[in-house]
């Protein structure tokens, strides 16, 4: 090798002429997401035009009703859960969308939520896993008044 080409080598190797190592930002706290924290209604759609329509709570209550296009829609109702790790799990009572789910009981993990949007995953633990993306439903503009 000629020596240029080792000096060189050797201090970008050392640091020089290279560019500044920039620390990574801090990491975000996090809290722990309580089954009532998400209360209320949801909606989401996704890459195959499915429109998900979820309400959470009262009570911890799960009630989804899934637009599947031609195929119709179909309910998921169940029972939400502080699970022993970092998320939540719901119990299926009804589940017209996978009928083998009712009586089981599948987590609920959420990679993301600000309040007005949320990222859940359901599943897991061997069973097939879906990553879904709601946010809280725009309300309509009020009615205009006539005078």
């Amino acid at each position: 090798m000629n020596a240029r080409l080792l000096g060189a080598l050797v201090l970008v190797g050392c640091g020089g002429g290279g560019a500044a190592v920039v620390a990574p930002p801090a990491p975000v706290p996090t809290r722990a997401i309580h089954p009532g924290d998400l209360d209320g209604a949801w909606a989401g759609t996704d890459a195959g035009g499915w429109r998900y329509a979820l309400t959470l709570g009262p009570a911890n209550a799960f009630r989804q009703r899934i637009d599947r296009g031609a195929r119709g829609a179909c309910e998921q109702v169940g029972t939400l859960a502080q699970d022993d790790y970092e998320g939540l799990t719901v119990d299926f009572e009804e589940n017209t969308c996978n009928e083998e789910f009712v009586g089981w009981q599948l987590r609920v993990r959420f990679g993301e939520y600000t309040g007005e949007a949320m990222t859940m995953v359901l599943g897991g633990d061997g069973s097939a896993m879906e990553t879904r993306r709601y946010q809280r439903p725009v309300p309509p503009p009020p009615a205009a008044t006539v005078k």
